[in-house]
């Protein structure tokens, strides 16, 4: 009896601990998924059929690096119309904060979306991504992607907006976001700028030259006088009188725009309907 009763009395006292391991247990995904994004979210997507199952596999891998690296989504998103939105900044903040988009818990990440039907683009940031991307920095981008999705190479305009992303992102990592003042630089191919002029000087030398031997009765002529054809013209009298005077005021531009972004440089940003705050621009091509 006395070996019953122990085992009772041993039994009474780990139950409530076995139980509330179990649910404790049961609580870990939830705060090991808290602050990162679902995994499973894809960050290219193809809604409206315009990029090749390659190209989306190789844009995938490179969109899922650099998120990985740099700890902030860089998703691309193509799209057949705007789903009833009458407005594509808001349907590129819906998209990002109503499917799982984000970093952390502060929902670091950055998304492109193009609306192919209506050639429309906008870019939302969100979190880190307000920092590492500012207005002079967004201004950059499009610069880089914007003639590829004129040109409809889709996959090349992803893919050039990606490159750019890593390229900010490993800027802002480091303290120091590009901005305004502090852009990055073109590298400039030195041999075909040279090839280039050659080519020009060239080209246009070789005219020239077969134009100048062939005016054989042109002398240079070293005093004015030779220029004089008859009788110069006398100035019998000369004077000077003032006609008057005007003096045009223009104004100084002053800078009247009162968000974070503008002239001085940051990030414009608003609130999207889910609450969350985003930066972004965007255009048509």
């Amino acid at each position: 009896m006395k070996g019953v009763s122990e085992i009772k009395r041993k039994s009474s006292v780990f139950l409530p601990i076995l139980i509330l391991t179990v649910v404790f247990s049961s609580l870990l995904p939830g705060f090991a998924l808290a602050g990162s994004r679902d995994r499973s979210v894809p960050l290219i997507v193809d809604q409206a059929g315009v990029v090749s199952s390659a190209d989306l596999a190789a844009l995938t891998e490179k969109a899922q690096e650099i998120s990985r690296s740099y700890a902030c989504d860089t998703a691309v998103v193509f799209v057949q119309g705007l789903s009833g939105y009458s407005s594509i900044m808001a349907f590129t903040d819906d998209y990002f904060d109503y499917n799982g988009y984000g970093y952390n818990g502060t929902k670091d990440g950055v998304m492109l979306l193009v609306d192919v039907k209506g050639r429309e683009y906008w870019i939302s940031t969100s979190g880190f991504g307000i920092d590492a991307f500012t207005d002079a920095g967004q201004l950059y981008l499009k610069d880089q992607f914007v003639p590829y999705l004129s040109s409809g190479d889709w996959s090349g305009a992803a893919d050039e907006f990606l490159s750019g992303c890593e390229r900010f992102l490993r800027q802002a990592r480091n303290g120091n976001p590009y901005d305004v003042g502090n852009m990055p630089r073109n590298n400039f191919n030195l041999a075909f700028l040279l090839g280039s002029s050659g080519l020009g000087i060239l080209l246009g030398g070789l005219p020239l030259h077969k134009a100048k031997k062939e005016m054989k009765n042109v002398k240079e002529k070293r005093d004015a006088r030779d220029y004089i054809y008859g009788k110069a013209p006398v100035l019998t009298q000369q004077d000077d009188r003032f006609l008057g005077s005007h003096v045009a005021r223009v104004p100084i531009p002053r800078d009247t725009d009162r968000g974070n972004g503008g002239g001085g440089g940051g990030s414009t940003i608003h609130v999207g309907s889910s609450g969350n705050t985003h930066g972004g621009s965007g255009g048509h091509f």
